[in-house]
């Protein structure tokens, strides 16, 4: 996940000027927009998904939501 959209505090904050996006950024409701990209994104692993983020707030609440955290390879 990228810095155009992180969890501050209680709620998700959409940021149009991170978006990398040009076609989104330009579009009249950015924050809808934003969170769909991420709902296909993240509904589209057939044998689960990684979620990482670049904003260090949006990591510490995902942590905190008790998912596995990926294991090092063995051999590594």
């Amino acid at each position: 996940m990228g810095a155009d959209l992180v969890w501050r505090k209680d709620r998700w904050v959409a940021d149009p000027s991170a978006s990398k996006d040009p076609d989104i950024r330009k579009g009249t409701d950015f924050d809808r927009l934003a969170r769909n990209v991420c709902k296909v994104l993240l509904t589209r692993g057939l044998q689960g998904s990684v979620i990482h983020s670049v904003d260090s707030e949006t990591q510490q609440m995902l942590a905190g939501l008790g998912l596995p955290l990926l294991s090092e390879p063995s051999g590594a």
